[in-house]
């Protein structure tokens, strides 16, 4: 067995819990090869499991030297860190790891999360989101912050971070505890009733507080996009004949978003300052589900965690429909890089570090 062997069968080993086992295979191939950078980390790893993370440390800030060093090993030194409580040193880590690596969203994701933990929301917001930005394809930070803005008043940017990070991460539990959120948030956002004495539906939808209009000095207009597009256009969307929000007029209400979104965009782009001319990666996907005919399905998918038995009943009585969407959904996953991409500065939004 070569030494890349030996590092692969200590791994095996310790994610079946057996660390002894791990660590005398991993100390052999450093008795060989000192420098070995991979068993080096896997045995910092190693102590981080076993919550020695002094030991981890120790270990971590010798291969920060290393000219093979990688994102990871600042993220594992800065956690180590900030578990034995320093955080200051935990941000200085990875602060660290950013300089050698600018485009790293995880060691992002970690400055979010030291403040995230500590109750500082809006201040771990700005991390999450330049992750986003540096790094499209790391999921994490779009998780997170969709979290941070499902607390605060604009939740609009948290729908779409969550749905994204849906597509990018299928089939775990913090994929079904996002589904849950979505729901949540659309019944908290839209409240249908009744006028007390007209007797007709009225409807309500609250996703943002932003609605300062301005001008610019070609005289375009500057809308918001969370009260200006965006409620528009759910408001537009949500079905004349449905008394309630759940999972059928929701539905309803997403099929119609996609074309009604995409014919405002038409007939306001000219006119209105913040229509990007990059493509919303979050839209465009759902533009392709739909013209592929199983937007039905992928709305019971994203919202399935909100009301499990509506949405069983509907996958019971659409069987096929439902395994011709997964089937479609394999094969044509939502494509998330620096060209197909969605961040809300894309909208006018103010940058975090403006």
């Amino acid at each position: 067995m070569d030494v890349k062997q030996k590092v692969r069968a200590a791994v095996r080993l310790m994610d079946d819990g057996l660390y002894d086992e791990s660590e005398e295979l991993l100390a052999a191939v450093l008795t060989v090869e000192p420098d070995n950078y991979l068993a080096s980390y896997e045995m910092a790893y190693l102590h981080y499991l076993r919550e020695d993370y002094k030991a981890a440390a120790k270990i971590l800030e010798k291969l920060t030297d290393s000219p093979d060093v990688r994102d990871r090993a600042y993220q594992m030194l800065g956690n180590a860190y900030d578990l034995m409580g320093n955080r200051k040193k935990a941000e200085k880590a990875y602060n660290r790891g950013l300089a050698k690596f600018p485009r790293s969203g995880r060691l992002y994701l970690e400055l979010g999360n030291v403040a995230y933990n500590s109750g500082e929301y809006m201040s771990a917001l700005p991390y999450y989101e330049r992750g986003i930005d540096v790094e499209p394809s790391f999921a994490s930070n779009y998780y997170n912050a969709a979290n941070v803005f499902f607390r605060s008043s604009e939740v609009v940017w948290g729908m779409f971070y969550g749905e994204i990070f849906m597509n990018m991460e299928r089939g775990s539990d913090r994929t079904r505890m996002m589904s849950r959120y979505l729901y949540e948030a659309y019944r908290r956002g839209i409240t249908v009733g009744r006028d007390a004495e007209s007797g007709d539906r009225t409807l309500g939808i609250d996703f943002s507080r932003q609605n300062e209009i301005r001008m610019t000095s070609d005289s375009l207009i500057v809308l918001p996009f969370g009260t200006g597009i965006y409620e528009t256009v759910l408001g537009l969307s949500f079905p004349m004949d449905a008394d309630s929000v759940n999972m059928a007029s929701l539905n309803r209400m997403r099929c119609n978003f996609v074309d009604n979104y995409f014919s405002a965009m038409d007939e306001l782009r000219g006119k209105v300052s913040g229509i990007p001319d990059t493509p919303n990666v979050l839209l465009d996907y759902q533009r392709r589900v739909a013209r592929a005919g199983h937007m039905e399905a992928y709305n019971y998918w994203i919202l399935m965690e909100g009301n499990p038995d509506d949405s069983g009943t509907w996958i019971d009585a659409h069987g096929d429909e439902w395994d011709a969407f997964f089937d479609w959904f394999r094969e044509n996953p939502m494509e998330i890089d620096r060209t197909h991409r969605f961040h809300r500065c894309m909208y006018g939004e103010v940058p975090f570090d403006e």
